[in-house]
């Protein structure tokens, strides 16, 4: 991916802090490189931090470690074309300590596959079990509409409401991840994963506010966990989600001034213009174009070390990664 140096200076001069390196490589291999050993890890979704709006609580009944209380929400988007059918495939939520391969396994909630499952209406399933003392009581599996920003081709709200045995006592000292799994048994891309920062954030760098995070009660009982706000216009909370919008939007500006004027717009200054929306807070937009093409880069402060692209030659056009 080229960068500009620009676009290179900006992130390196406002960077936040990124989410910690893993430690030794995996032996076992690490497929979706997230840190996460392949032995250890269910999740190999393409992106390593698709969890959508995760929203975690984990109540302990009692001082230290033992039996919590969990609840779940968060949306996870698929990149393929296939339904999700919890009836046929049961769901798994995994919650650590840490991050990468130096992380420590807090908890792991499996709900099976099978006929307690009822579908209510298509694209919609519940789970009910009032009545267990280890394992899930009650869940919801709803497939939504994907915002565009997503780059999904389907999405799925699911929340969960489980008894657990076993877990350690928590930190909100330590960053935490979370991961769900639309597969009891079985590892697979059909799931999401998302990183959660310790509860402090730093005042003087207010984009930090963009980052899901976790927050201990003052007894040390209960840690919640959640992304950050949805911010308009977007109606996003993840800063690499708003660099798509804002990278969709310019591309259809630069199709309205080719229509126009026969070349699409080149020059920051004289495009940014293109935009439908205002120009969001801690980014920096670099257009450049030709009659025959244009680019666009966007980099933003809450997203160190990632610039998302849109080239108009390219088949798709949008492309996020790290600065290379």
């Amino acid at each position: 991916m080229r960068i500009p140096t620009i676009v290179l200076a900006f992130v390196v001069l406002a960077l936040a802090p990124s989410i910690p390196a893993a430690g030794a490589a995996c032996a076992q291999g690490d497929v979706d490189g997230d840190g996460i050993c392949d032995d250890q890890d269910p999740c190999r979704s393409p992106d390593p931090h698709a969890l959508r709006e995760p929203r975690v609580s984990v109540s302990r009944r009692v001082a230290g470690g033992g039996d919590a209380i969990v609840r779940f929400s968060g949306i996870v988007p698929l990149f393929d074309d296939l339904p999700a059918d919890p009836a046929e495939s049961g769901l798994r939520l995994l919650f650590r300590e840490g991050s990468g391969d130096t992380s420590h396994l807090v908890l792991d909630v499996k709900l099976a596959a099978g006929a307690a499952w009822t579908s209510v209406r298509p694209g919609e399933w519940t789970y009910a079990n009032p009545t267990t003392i280890d394992g899930v009581r009650r869940a919801t599996v709803r497939e939504v509409t994907p915002l565009p920003a997503y780059q999904a081709k389907r999405a799925y709200f699911v929340s969960i409401d489980a008894r657990t045995s076993g877990v350690d006592p928590l930190s909100q000292a330590l960053w935490h991840t979370v991961s769900l799994v639309l597969d009891a048994e079985t590892p697979t891309t059909r799931c999401a994963d998302q990183t959660l920062r310790p509860g402090a954030i730093d005042p003087g760098k207010p984009w930090e506010r963009w980052d899901a995070r976790c927050k201990a009660s003052t007894t040390g009982a209960t840690l919640r966990c959640r992304s950050g706000p949805m911010r308009s216009p977007c109606h996003v909370s993840r800063a690499e989600d708003e660099m798509r919008c804002v990278l969709a939007d310019v591309a259809r500006g630069q199709e309205a001034y080719w229509a126009t004027h026969g070349t699409y717009c080149s020059g920051s200054a004289n495009c940014i213009g293109l935009l439908s929306i205002p120009q969001p807070a801690y980014t920096v937009v670099l257009i450049v174009g030709t009659s025959q093409w244009f680019e666009t880069w966007v980099a933003h402060v809450a997203a160190p070390g990632i610039v998302c692209t849109w080239t108009s030659t390219d088949t798709p056009p949008l492309a996020c990664g790290p600065m290379s």
